[in-house]
C-alpha cells in the first residue's frame, strides 16, 4: 500500500478454471508490504487439493477519491 489512508482489502482465491474458492479479508493493513496467510481451505473449511490457484487482490480507497486497484497473480499450493 502506498500510504496509511484507510482502505478495504480483499483477496479472492480461484481455481485455474475460475471457480471462486475463498475470500480473505485482512483485518489490519499499513503502508508498505503486507502479508496475508491462506490456510489452504475453501469457504466451507475443507482443504483444497495441491495445485496452482489464482488470487486477485482488490484494494478500494476510502480517502474520498473512490479509487480502486486490483491485481491477479498465481500461487501454488503444495503441502
Amino acid at each position: 500500500l502506498r500510504n496509511d489512508n484507510p482502505v478495504d482489502v480483499k483477496i479472492i482465491v480461484y481455481t485455474i478454471a475460475g471457480r471462486k474458492i475463498r475470500t480473505l479479508t485482512p483485518l489490519e493493513t499499513h503502508a508498505g508490504f503486507n502479508e496475508v496467510e491462506w490456510d489452504g481451505r475453501d469457504e466451507r473449511g475443507n482443504e483444497v487439493a495441491d495445485g496452482t490457484y489464482l488470487y486477485r487482490v482488490i484494494v478500494n480507497g476510502k480517502n474520498g477519491d473512490n479509487t480502486s486497484d486490483a491485481v491477479t497473480q498465481s500461487a501454488v499450493r503444495d503441502r
